[in-house]
């Protein structure tokens, strides 16, 4: 059954585009690692994004049959209540399309005070069948009922005038492109060829179009491979380790990323296994080896010092252009943490340089895989990466920081993601 309303809010349209005003979300967004789910997919229920590390969810529950895409939604929240995963829930691309707005009242009305709901997800490229008008409208029927923020999601390959041209439909703007082809080498899809741009210039664009919308900006990485029993016409393979460590990390700290989110759980087990490709084994091995040690070693080490904000011009790098460096610290356990990312197809070395308060005697850099520890000079260290290589490291206090009275915030200044009041050089290097 599909109910198309006679537009029953429309008088209501001037008051809430006043309210939404009033209502949007503030640009910082709390960081997390996000899975993209199906309310009907059972490879994406609440307790296996739990089972992956994962306790947010971005969920697609859109289909024509309106009682349906309720109770799917009911059923995916209550159980997402009880595994502690939020949901950014989605919608029937219909409602937005076709401005059933009386629907869109009824599905924000039932769901907007679930203790599971975080946010609403209100399209993936909209320029494909959506007008820009209708998108707005549907955006203030939203947020006349509820506060929570809209997120919007584009391709990277859109031009920066439809991200614009939406702008004003969404709080929060995801952006994706899939850089990982059958037939490519490792890291083939990162560079920009000629007049064609890669992974890392689109990625740039789009997250600067963000900021200059005034936009919290998710980065929306490829988790998935060609599925040939979906007859998928997409000739993607899936990420290596490398890769996926490297558009994970490099988003967050070359582009200071909002939250990293994976498209997408229900398709990733069922991608296939590819002979002589850089990475040859089946979504289900992808998930267990590549995808889940990545997250345990984010949520042990990093997930509460990068959701607290990196520490603007207490760390530098000899090589800004290609080595990007971030310190962060865990306000938990007091802890510093520094994350270094190379992001040329050449290995790089760099000289890392602190400058944090005086009265803080640095020890040495830990990295967090155990693999090595680096002396400090002068609180200075000099690191090498192989191409396009992530390293993450513990930055060791003399004396250890349990044993610290923590002096932040007084002594330190933190500079909390999404209040930037420039545009960092970075966004340019591609």
């Amino acid at each position: 059954m599909n109910y198309r309303y006679a537009n029953p809010v429309l008088a209501g349209l001037t008051v809430a585009l006043c309210l939404s005003l009033i209502f949007s979300a503030d640009a910082r967004a709390e960081f997390n690692l996000t899975w993209y789910a199906s309310s009907t997919n059972v490879n994406s229920d609440p307790e296996d994004l739990i089972e992956d590390g994962i306790s947010r969810a971005i969920v697609y529950n859109g289909t024509d049959d309106v009682q349906a895409s309720l109770d799917n939604a009911q059923r995916y929240l209550d159980r997402a209540a009880v595994a502690g995963v939020d949901v950014i829930l989605g919608m029937s691309r219909d409602v937005v399309q076709f401005r059933e707005f009386g629907t869109l009242t009824q599905y924000v009305n039932q769901f907007k005070d679930h203790s599971a709901l975080v946010g609403w997800y209100i399209y993936d490229e909209p320029n494909f069948g959506i007008d820009a008008p209708d998108a707005r409208a549907a955006y203030n029927v939203i947020k006349f009922f509820s506060g929570k923020p809209v997120y919007g999601a584009f391709s990277s390959r859109n031009p920066d005038n439809v991200q614009n041209r939406f702008a004003d439909s969404h709080d929060q703007m995801a952006s994706f492109f899939y850089p990982a082809n059958i037939g490519d080498a490792e890291f083939e899809g990162l560079e920009s060829v000629g007049s064609t741009p890669g992974w890392k210039e689109y990625t740039a664009q789009s997250a600067l179009t963000a900021r200059l919308n005034g936009k919290a900006w998710h980065s929306v990485v490829q988790a998935y491979g060609i599925d040939r029993d979906r007859n998928d016409p997409r000739d993607f393979r899936l990420p290596t380790r490398a890769e996926l460590r490297f558009m994970t990390y490099y988003s967050i700290v070359a582009h200071d990323a909002d939250s990293v989110a994976y498209w997408a759980r229900y398709r990733t087990d069922g991608s296939d296994a590819l002979a002589d490709e850089a990475y040859s084994r089946n979504g289900f091995d992808w998930r267990r080896f590549v995808f889940k040690p990545l997250v345990e070693e984010f949520n042990t080490h990093l997930a509460a010092a990068v959701d607290a904000g990196a520490l603007r011009g207490d760390v530098s790098s000899s090589d800004p252009g290609d080595v990007h460096v971030d310190l962060y610290q865990d306000p938990d356990t007091g802890k510093y943490y520094l994350i270094t990312v190379n992001d040329e197809s050449q290995s790089r070395s760099a000289t890392i340089t602190f400058d944090i308060n005086p009265e803080l005697e640095l020890r040495d850099v830990y990295a967090i895989d155990g693999s090595q520890t680096l002396a400090l000079t002068d609180n200075q260290f000099q690191i090498e990466l192989g191409a396009y290589e992530v390293q993450s490291f513990e930055v060791r206090l003399i004396p250890e920081p349990s044993t610290l009275v923590l002096m932040l915030p007084s002594l330190l200044l933190i500079h909390r993601r999404g209040k930037r009041k420039d545009i960092s050089p970075d966004y340019f290097n591609f």
